[in-house]
């Protein structure tokens, strides 16, 4: 755990590495998911502790936090459309800096087990985000 990147190629997929443990590539929005979920408090740490250092390399990086009035205004302005050139503009910003902090990957290890475990937790969650990150998990675990 630890690094963090833009976007990439790889970044949808887990890598398997010789210890034995799954390298997945989640951002903010898959962190938050998972926080939802009961798992074992090591685990609750782990992806706590991601969240925090992930919000705090937002700031850093795209000049904004996550859940701040800033990035609540960035939000909404996304859903904007103007022919105005100057409002165009800010929206296009807003758009820009909504990527960025989304764009923003922590690269985490867990085994196969723990694995498991997220996916058989998240269950009782419905919805396209919970689907979305079973497969991605799934996925991980069977390469």
């Amino acid at each position: 755990m630890g690094l963090f990147g833009k976007d990439s190629e790889k970044t949808d997929s887990g890598t398997s590495g010789d210890s034995g443990k799954i390298e997945l590539h989640l951002n903010l929005s898959d962190l938050e998911f998972i926080s939802i979920v009961k798992l074992p408090e090591e685990i609750k740490k782990r992806i706590s502790d991601a969240r925090v250092m992930l919000k705090e390399k937002a700031m850093e990086v795209c000049g904004v936090a996550p859940g701040s009035d800033k990035f609540k205004e960035i939000v909404r302005m996304q859903t904007l459309v103007s022919t105005d050139p100057k409002t165009a503009e800010l929206i296009y910003q807003a758009k820009q800096s909504y990527r960025c902090v989304y764009g923003l990957k922590v690269n985490m290890s867990f085994t196969k087990k723990e694995i498991e475990e997220i996916i058989e937790s998240s269950k009782p969650v419905c919805g396209p985000w919970a689907d979305d990150m079973r497969r991605k998990l799934s996925d991980a675990i069977n390469k």
